[in-house]
């Protein structure tokens, strides 16, 4: 009985010891922290994943707390994060940074996947937040980190670290999916141009879709709900500036969808973004043209 024990414990040790396959973090899974204001306030999160190319981070806000800058530095040592001989972060040494103006609830970067999988990488994720009240004052002001090991300096900032992901390739769908302009119509009363489109999914299902759209469109409606104009950010999954319609599909489905304009809208050849399970397929079409 006591090998049979021993056995037992050298097996388990030994699992203890192996290495683990990381879970590959997905725009749908990622690795999530917390973005911690004022060193006591929890006012979103940071979202981080990897595909083939490129490394996101993106930045989300709750409530009545929004985005006014953020600054990011991805680093492959905690020594290569921009900091003073004593450890203290200088977020404006940071390698990303923007701007928010007028403020913002999230924000993703892209960048340049340089690194191989299992590379352990050292994130600085900081933003200057502001809360704004219904009215739309701003009420209080912040400086957010994204959740993690402290820096050593009396401070309390905080940086984070992340393991590259194996990136698959999803599997090529057996089928097709397409996005097809049925109609272009212009109302002389309301002085509004609609457009049509035709949505066939394949497998898997579309989950939602983006149109581009110029910066010169007004969006006056949409249909079916839910839909949302994303004309200060992009879309985070797909990138396009345009509208998103947030509606899910089942496999094969076809579904028909409008959107309409201010103006008489000219007619050019736009994107078209699908998201479908891990796959991004991309295209163009005819759509509203800026001048």
């Amino acid at each position: 009985m006591g090998k049979v024990i021993d056995v037992l414990i050298g097996i388990s040790l030994a699992l203890i010891l192996l290495p683990t396959a990381a879970f590959a973090h997905t725009a749908d899974d990622p690795f999530v922290t917390d973005l911690i204001a004022g060193q006591h306030h929890d006012v979103g999160e940071v979202k981080v994943w990897n595909d083939g190319e490129y490394l996101h981070v993106k930045y989300e806000t709750t409530d009545d707390w929004y985005l006014v800058e953020t600054h990011l530095h991805v680093a492959t040592s905690f020594e290569g994060i921009p900091q003073t001989k004593k450890g203290n972060p200088k977020p404006g040494k940071f390698d990303i940074k923007w701007p928010h103006d007028p403020p913002v609830q999230n924000h993703e970067y892209w960048v340049k996947l340089e690194w191989d999988p299992g590379t352990k990488l050292y994130i600085a994720a900081h933003a200057a937040v502001v809360r704004i009240n219904g009215s739309g004052e701003r009420v209080q002001e912040e400086t957010a980190w994204g959740d993690g090991n402290d820096f050593p300096w009396k401070n309390w900032a905080t940086y984070f670290t992340y393991v590259v992901q194996e990136h698959e390739e999803p599997p090529t769908p057996e089928c097709e999916y397409t996005v097809t302009s049925l109609d272009v119509s212009y109302d002389q009363d309301s002085n509004t141009t609609t457009f049509t489109y035709r949505i066939k999914s394949c497998v898997p299902a579309i989950s939602h879709w983006v149109l581009a759209l110029g910066d010169c469109h007004t969006v006056v409606s949409a249909d079916p709900e839910p839909w949302e104009v994303h004309d200060k950010n992009p879309e985070p999954t797909t990138g396009l500036y345009g509208i998103k319609w947030d509606v899910g599909f089942e496999d094969n489905e076809t579904k028909e969808m409008y959107v309409t304009l201010e103006g008489n809208v000219s007619i050019g050849t736009v994107e078209w973004a699908i998201k479908a399970g891990q796959l991004i397929i991309s295209g163009t079409v005819d759509g509203p043209a800026c001048p």
